[in-house]
């Protein structure tokens, strides 16, 4: 199934705090939107870091539970999916 993949995301530190972040992710939403009108795009998938995972969470993404690695570790960093249906659902209408 064709999803957008987001592998790194990322606000300088001195810029942190100020909405860039929700402005970056703002604009690969409306991406994926538009990848799903023209492809079939079913979510997004986001490769967080561990201390970012309440900042997606916050956004309605939630963990993939993905097979452990040899040692039974999960792998890092953690696999995260936006259903497309909830990006639609809260995209503004005009």
């Amino acid at each position: 199934m064709p999803i957008l993949r987001i592998a790194r995301l990322a606000v300088n530190e001195l810029h942190q705090g100020l909405g860039i972040g929700k402005l970056l992710l703002r604009a690969m939403l409306a991406l994926a939107l538009e990848m799903r009108d023209k492809t079939g795009c079913t979510g997004v998938v986001v490769d967080a870091k561990p201390e970012t995972i309440p900042f997606y969470e916050k956004l309605g993404f939630q963990p993939l539970e993905l097979a452990s690695g040899a040692l039974g570790e999960h792998p890092e960093p953690v696999a995260m999916f936006l259903p497309i249906t909830v990006i639609g659902n809260a995209a503004p209408t005009d």
